[in-house]
């Protein structure tokens, strides 16, 4: 519930502050959902579902554009600019995954 408040707050704010500008915010995918959630008015199963059946790809992007003053879903979990990329391979790894990779080493 408090990464929803926040968002709607970020939402609000990114309005008044950059009205008509585009604006490029970098997350992880439960904030993401949240942003989803709240902008399309999804229901908490919706995003359950989306969490479980579409794990978002690390650094895909989720579009929205402005139209008469709402935002509208362009794309959901784009790899494609990564994909075009010969530099960067998409996963689909868990914060779990990376967390095990990091077990047992000194910090």
């Amino acid at each position: 519930a408090d990464v929803i408040l926040r968002v709607r707050s970020i939402l609000v704010e990114l309005q008044e502050r950059f009205h008509g500008e585009r604006v490029w915010l970098f997350s992880h995918e439960a904030v993401i959902l949240a942003f989803r959630y709240v902008v399309e008015g999804l229901d908490e199963q919706r995003v359950v579902a989306l969490q479980k059946e579409e794990p978002l790809a690390n650094c895909s992007m989720t579009r929205y554009r402005a139209v008469d003053g709402a935002l509208q879903l362009v794309r959901a979990d784009d790899t494609r600019p990564v994909e075009e990329s010969d530099e960067a391979h998409v996963t689909h790894e868990t914060d779990d995954a990376a967390e095990d990779a990091g077990a047992g080493q000194d910090t």
